[in-house]
């Protein structure tokens, strides 16, 4: 999340400082990259399981005092206090060489190809929020150049093969998981009846105990004041028979 966001105050630029905070798509841009950044940096590939041993505690790499664990918790799990004021360091520092030690010099190996797209991303974010121009009112055409570009360039890039050994991989686990997911729905649905477990066994017989038929006499149509007569004297279309 952007401090903006967290301070509900301007950052970079002070000019704006009296007028009401607005929410915009810088700040959704940026809550994206720091999705991005978070998987980066917390596992070691795609898919599930993946998380880092230093992070894991059930590994015995795993170590809560490694600059590693104390980034994740200070960065992402802190409170909202400790998180507004790194990330807003991290912002005004014009160089961008903090951005570098303390966020993408932790990448996990799997993920070093894309730290020159998460690099420009931040820079452009940085000057989107410094001048409020270009980069600001236009930060979706400015991102999505960076990501075909990033897409073209790891296409091309053979050091980036073995990267995508794991993703075809984990492409083809999702695969594997949603065909044998639907085959299984597909398979409950045309389970015959007889085969079927019931959950209760429902009688498809009249309960005639419970619901005992007896013979009415209508009313005469001469009126409530007329003696009405016996069943058995009435003409069998006449007869009606009810449940009680």
């Amino acid at each position: 999340m952007s401090p903006e966001v967290l301070l509900q105050l301007p950052i970079l630029d002070t000019s704006h400082a009296d007028e009401p905070f607005i929410h915009t798509s810088v700040h959704d841009v940026e809550s994206f990259l720091w999705v991005l950044v978070y998987l980066c940096i917390t596992r070691r590939g795609p898919g599930m399981g993946m998380l880092r041993h230093e992070l894991d505690p059930s590994h015995k790499k795993h170590d809560r005092n490694g600059p590693l664990f104390t980034i994740v918790r200070e960065y992402f799990d802190g409170d909202e206090e400790t998180v507004t004021r790194l990330k807003d360091k991290l912002h005004y520092d014009q160089g961008g060489n903090l951005f570098q030690t303390v966020i993408l010099d932790h990448f996990h190996p799997y993920f070093a190809p894309l730290k020159s797209l998460v690099r420009e991303w931040w820079k452009t974010l940085v000057h989107a929020y410094k001048f409020r121009g270009n980069e600001y009112y236009h930060i979706h055409d400015h991102i999505l150049r960076l990501l075909e570009a990033a897409i073209s360039r790891l296409k091309e890039d053979p050091t980036s093969w073995a990267q995508q050994e794991d993703t075809d991989r984990e492409v083809e686990r999702r695969h594997t998981w949603r065909q044998e997911t639907r085959e299984l729905l597909h398979g409950m649905r045309t389970i015959p009846p007889s085969e079927a477990t019931p959950v209760h066994k429902v009688s498809t017989q009249p309960s005639v105990e419970a619901t005992p038929a007896r013979e009415v006499s209508i009313p005469s149509p001469d009126g409530p004041t007329a003696s009405a007569p016996s069943s058995s004297t009435l003409p069998p279309e006449k007869r009606r028979r009810i449940a009680t």
